[in-house]
């Protein structure tokens, strides 16, 4: 019988997702590399909040992420 992912398990594959989302909508928007791309989403303060379980970011689509990313 195959084991269900736990909770922590399932908040670190949707804030994986959502990471490789901002990546891409980054080097789509701005016309800029991976690398480049990259640093900027690791180097946000976005990325502190999605990181922290506690404040539910991860939860959130990738597109309203990004948004708060731009702003």
């Amino acid at each position: 019988m195959k084991q269900q992912p736990t909770r922590n398990q399932m908040a670190e594959y949707l804030i994986s997702n959502i990471i490789d989302n901002l990546v891409v909508f980054l080097m789509e928007d701005e016309g800029i590399g991976l690398e480049e791309s990259l640093d900027k989403v690791y180097g946000s303060e976005v990325i502190k909040q999605l990181q922290d379980k506690e404040t539910g970011l991860y939860v959130q689509s990738p597109a309203y992420v990004y948004e708060i990313m731009k702003s």
